[in-house]
């Protein structure tokens, strides 16, 4: 499992490159390039590459906007017989590499429609599943990536290639109720009761290069908080990273470090594996796929790493 980790690190480093470049051209050339359009690149681009990730599994399109997730990736730990769940929401840097494009958005035109961060949040606890944002950046202030963060210093020791590299943050993950709570510090204004805060320079100081849920040598968000990383413990090392992002939070403010941990494999997960099962050599039809996506209340995609 070691050198899959390793494999994987490196490979979501060189994808992250990618995007940095990819992003950059798409900005200069004033091309049309949307968060949809790169979350669909990159799933298909960890298939390919990142051999952490059993299977990839696209669903129908119905029900979009349900629970406001683009995908779900579910890592399995057949030893312990526990899974965990994680759930993800993309945005893309706007053009004026200042803010992120509408994390205010809401579900709906009516005056009363909810927020899209809202809904997201909701029905993944009810999924019991952590709500991460996935932001996809091109930064041309560099000044703004935080200082601790290990991608960017010497805590990647045995990953010189990649170690200084700002260019990994081109994929950015961020707990959804610190997007929340970011997203409204900002004093209204008189012509906007609610004025809110999509700034990059402010969300990406509780974020990190999704790059890190892989690293080997990962030290943590604090300096002090050195984390080691083997075949063995790769699940709880993930859960650890995704509590060190929320390290600020606690249980008042709706902090539950049990979110996303199921005993056993969720049922609609099973049922997937299942359907992969019958239909490994041939595509899966589309009214299976239909009734998949149902089960997920519309999400994009399904993820499943599998430990054994």
């Amino acid at each position: 499992m070691s050198r899959f980790i390793n494999k994987s690190f490196r490979s979501m480093s060189m994808l992250s490159i990618k995007e940095w470049n990819d992003l950059r051209y798409t900005i200069k050339f004033n091309l049309p390039r949307q968060e949809e359009t790169i979350t669909e690149t990159l799933l298909l681009n960890i298939k390919r590459h990142v051999p952490c990730i059993d299977k990839i599994i696209g669903f129908s399109k119905v029900a979009e906007g349900q629970n406001g997730a683009d995908f779900q990736w579910t890592i399995i730990n057949h030893r312990n017989n526990i899974s965990y769940n994680m759930r993800f929401q993309a945005k893309r840097i706007k053009n004026n590499l200042k803010t992120y494009d509408s994390i205010k958005q809401t579900i709906g035109k009516a005056k009363s429609s909810p927020m899209q961060i809202d809904v997201f949040q909701t029905s993944s606890e009810a999924a019991n599943c952590v709500p991460l944002y996935i932001f996809f950046n091109y930064l041309n202030d560099l000044s703004i990536i935080p200082n601790n963060c290990c991608s960017i210093d010497i805590g990647c020791k045995n990953q010189k290639d990649y170690r200084n590299d700002y260019k990994v943050w081109s994929i950015s993950i961020s707990p959804a109720k610190k997007v929340r709570c970011n997203l409204i510090k900002m004093p209204p204004t008189k012509n906007n009761k609610t004025k809110f805060n999509q700034k990059v320079s402010t969300h990406i100081k509780d974020s990190m290069p999704i790059r890190c849920l892989f690293c080997p040598n990962y030290s943590g968000i604090t300096d002090d908080r050195e984390k080691k990383l083997n075949g063995e413990n790769f699940q709880d090392a993930i859960m650890q990273k995704i509590r060190d992002l929320s390290q600020d939070m606690d249980e008042s403010e709706g902090y539950d470090p049990k979110l996303g941990v199921v005993d056993g494999i969720p049922e609609n997960v099973q049922e997937v594996l299942h359907t992969l099962k019958n239909f490994t050599d041939s595509p899966i039809p589309e009214e299976r796929l239909t009734a998949l996506s149902q089960k997920f209340d519309g999400c994009g995609a399904l993820i499943i790493t599998e430990i054994n």
